[in-house]
């Protein structure tokens, strides 16, 4: 990576958490990209074809390929009005969880 690039995106990095840390949301949704995907899969036990856990087992049905799939559960799958609609409700007073 060029010495530039990886300073912008340092510096984009360290305005993101300064905007994020200073609850400046509504500036910080500025920053993300109109076709924003905010996706935190969860996360499942997955063995190894080869593992002896599961030698009882069917070890043909268990693949080492450790990737989330789409069409896995997740813990958050926003886009950015999702997130913009995140940040209304906690300019509302009501969001007592998150306030």
């Amino acid at each position: 990576m060029q010495d530039d690039v990886l300073r912008q995106v340092e510096q984009f990095l360290y305005r993101e958490a300064r905007l994020l840390d200073s609850r400046q949301f509504r500036r910080w949704i500025d920053l993300l990209a109109d076709d924003l995907r905010y996706w935190i899969p969860m996360r499942s036990n997955r063995y190894s074809a080869a593992s002896k856990s599961i030698s009882i087992l069917d070890g043909s049905r268990y693949e080492e390929d450790d990737l989330s799939k789409e069409s896995d559960q997740a813990f958050m799958d926003e886009d950015k009005g999702s997130l913009r609609r995140r940040v209304d409700r906690l300019d509302t007073g009501m969001a007592w969880a998150e306030d």
